[in-house]
C-alpha cells in the first residue's frame, strides 16, 4: 500500500517529463497497486472465518467496487479545484496515493481487538 500510494503521490508531477519515462512510472504504478492487491484479498480470505467467509469477500469486493466509483470523482473534483495542467494532475494522483497510503491506518483500527487469527469484520 506504502510503494503504491507513494508512486501514486509523485505520477501526476512527472507528467511533463519525457513520454517514455511517464509510461514507466505508469507501468510501476500498474505493478504496485496489483501487487498490493493480490496481498490485500490473500489477507482477507486468510482472516475471513470459515462460516463468514463468502460474507467477507463480498463486503470487500463492495467496499473495492464503491472506492473504484468514487476515485474518478475525486481525480475530476481535485481537477476542479486545481486546475489543469502538471499542477493540477499532480495534486489529483497525490489525493489518490495519499488515500492508497492510509492503508495501514484502516487495517490498525479494524483489526481484531484480541489479536486472533481469523477475525472478521463482523
Amino acid at each position: 500500500m506504502m510503494s503504491s500510494g507513494l508512486v501514486g503521490c509523485v505520477i501526476g508531477f512527472f507528467a511533463g517529463l519525457p513520454f517514455a519515462v511517464v509510461v514507466g512510472l505508469c507501468v510501476l504504478y500498474g505493478f504496485a497497486m496489483m501487487l498490493d492487491s493480490g496481498a490485500l484479498t490473500a489477507g482477507v480470505v486468510a482472516a475471513a472465518r470459515d462460516g463468514e467467509r463468502g460474507m467477507t469477500l463480498a463486503l470487500y469486493s463492495f467496499v473495492g467496487f464503491g472506492m473504484a466509483f468514487l476515485s474518478p470523482l475525486v481525480v475530476g473534483g481535485v481537477l476542479d479545484i486545481a486546475g489543469g495542467g502538471t499542477y493540477g494532475w499532480g495534486i489529483a494522483f497525490a489525493a489518490l496515493g495519499l488515500m492508497s497510503m492510509s492503508g495501514p491506518l484502516w487495517l490498525r483500527i479494524f483489526r481484531d481487538p484480541q489479536g486472533h487469527d481469523g477475525g472478521s469484520l463482523f
